[in-house]
């Protein structure tokens, strides 16, 4: 049984050799039961044969690429065989604390150490066996990005209720033994694994050395749909002031060990300067994307190309960093010509406690009045990233329609920004 194309891009090197959508690939050198990661390494090589069903006959092909062309093939998965689920019960697993009736893969967790090599995904490593963590090792699947939480072996089972989450601290040091570098996470509990655990989980992380490449902790996100399961509290201004003290602890010149965004909004403390954030290693992740924002905004206007930009939108975002961003909008309206207003939306959707803009729904802003008969620029992490579609299912034209308002979408960088405000029609006084 192999894997079945669903697609071949046109002029690809599978497509010269005459590989359609349906053929079925049993085994590419010899190997069957291969993955993305057989798959990549063999594609990669001047010469290799593949074993495949064409139209009901099996012949075996033999692929020259002496100019190292990509194959152009598409499968039902990224990782060509299934994709990993998660078997962990987290006690703050974010889709646990969703509503029913939304679309299917919003339910789907996937913990896949070769979504984590390829795509940056965080795993738990729970489902990693022995002899998997020794491909990886051998492989060189490098950086990995793993959520911790804790290095305390019997919080973590608590914490993610699963008897094969102690190991944790063991597998870290034998990837760091096999020059696999890491990017951690920790998602912090207030009670549970902060305070003396948080310590602990720093200093066993921090003398694992230079293989770990940054680490971050991040607040639990608690919605109103969390019923039926464990109690947690909220991080308040004073425990986030000492989880931040706490990191800094730890800290180096280097932006190893970072609290993220959140905390520093959450502890009412100045964001930190770009020093702090070091390569900025976990901006995906929440961390260091405020000064990011601020600096690029600060450098991108006094470079004196925008003095003429002009437009009039109102800037869309959740109630995080409303005070920041305002700041930056207030800005880039005294350096250019332009009329921009900020609207800071409250999350009805999942509950007024959850206030990143990522999190935002189409319902949202809809109820929001202030948004009606406006040219609007939204995040693009509102939106799902292969379609215009909200986290509700929403997409941008029913928005539009309900809010007769003209909607543009901007990557939520300074960058981002400036070019879709660039490519906006001018205002006329």
């Amino acid at each position: 049984m192999g894997y079945i194309l669903t697609d071949v891009k046109k002029n690809s090197l599978f497509y010269r050799y005459g590989l359609k959508k349906g053929d079925e690939i049993c085994a590419i050198n010899d190997i069957s039961d291969f993955d993305i990661i057989d798959y990549m390494l063999a594609t990669g090589d001047t010469a290799y044969k593949i074993d495949v069903i064409r139209q009901g006959i099996a012949e075996t092909i033999f692929i020259e690429n002496a100019e190292f062309d990509l194959p152009g093939a598409c499968f039902e998965n990224v990782t060509i065989d299934s994709v990993r689920r998660c078997k962990n019960k987290c006690i703050f697993c974010f889709m646990d604390q969703m509503p029913n009736g939304m679309r299917d893969t919003l339910y789907f967790k996937d913990d896949d150490y070769r979504l984590s090599f390829l795509e940056g995904n965080y795993i738990t490593l729970t489902n990693v066996a022995d002899d998997e963590l020794k491909r990886i090792a051998r492989l060189k699947l490098s950086p990995l990005n793993i959520s911790v939480h804790t290095t305390n072996a019997s919080l973590r089972e608590r914490m993610m209720n699963n008897n094969s989450a102690g190991k944790i601290l063991e597998q870290i040091k034998y990837l760091a033994q096999n020059d696999i570098t890491m990017n951690i996470q920790l998602v912090l509990c207030p009670g549970i694994n902060d305070g003396n655990e948080l310590k602990k989980s720093l200093s066993d992380l921090k003398s694992i050395g230079p293989a770990i490449n940054s680490l971050s902790c991040v607040p639990v996100g608690i919605t109103r749909y969390r019923k039926n399961l464990p109690y947690l509290k909220r991080f308040d201004k004073e425990s986030s002031i000492k989880v931040i003290e706490t990191i800094s602890e730890f800290s180096d010149a280097y932006g190893t060990f970072c609290a993220s965004d959140e905390f520093f909004l959450l502890a009412d403390m100045p964001i930190p300067q770009s020093e702090y954030y070091g390569a900025y290693d976990q901006y995906e992740n929440g961390v260091g994307m405020l000064r990011s924002f601020m600096d690029d905004t600060k450098q991108l206007l006094n470079s004196g190309m925008y003095t003429n930009l002009k437009a009039r939108a109102t800037i869309v975002s959740g109630m995080l960093a409303q005070k920041y961003l305002q700041e930056e909008v207030s800005r880039i309206n005294k350096f250019t010509m332009c009329k921009l207003d900020l609207i800071c939306v409250k999350n009805t959707f999942f509950g007024d406690t959850i206030t990143t803009a990522g999190l935002i729904t189409g319902s949202d802003l809809t109820n929001d009045v202030r948004l009606k008969n406006k040219t609007l620029i939204l995040p693009s992490c509102m939106i799902k990233e292969d379609e215009n579609i909200f986290l509700d299912d929403m997409s941008i034209t029913q928005l539009e329609e309900k809010l007769q308002s003209k909607i543009y979408v901007a990557e939520p960088t300074a960058e981002g920004l400036i070019e879709t405000l660039s490519g906006m029609e001018k205002y006329h006084d």
